[in-house]
């Protein structure tokens, strides 16, 4: 987490992060979401994910692989949060009350309309 910059300005996109062990498919997919209008950080696993979430930053959307702990984690802390998991056999019992499940391999056009219906709920109030 230490090579994050954080630029101010007045970027009103919504903001995603992206939940992904391997670079590649990270790159992949971010690529799309970004053409798409998208803002979007990159997380390595649940605990960096976690941490930009903590920082303060105003994040709408968790998309990747993320441990049940972590998922619970953030829905204890950060109820306005939309999750979108990997589903890879977890129960969808584990998410809270905003989380959608998607499946490998990713496929970028749904998966941006699923992030789209998934912004347009509305948000869950603290």
């Amino acid at each position: 987490m230490n090579n994050v910059i954080y630029l101010a300005g007045r970027d009103q996109r919504a903001c995603i992060v992206l939940v992904e062990r391997d670079p590649l498919v990270r790159m992949a997919l971010a690529a799309p979401l970004r053409q798409a209008g998208l803002s979007v950080l990159e997380a390595v696993d649940s605990s960096e994910a976690l941490a930009l979430l903590r920082s303060g930053r105003t994040i709408a959307v968790v998309l990747g692989e993320l441990n049940p702990d972590a998922a619970a984690a953030i829905g204890r802390e950060f109820a306005e949060v939309k999750l979108l998991v990997e589903c890879a056999g977890d129960s969808p019992s584990m998410l809270h009350g905003d989380a959608a499940m998607v499946g490998r391999p990713y496929n970028p056009p749904k998966l941006l309309q699923t992030i789209n219906a998934l912004l347009s709920q509305p948000k869950i109030q603290k």
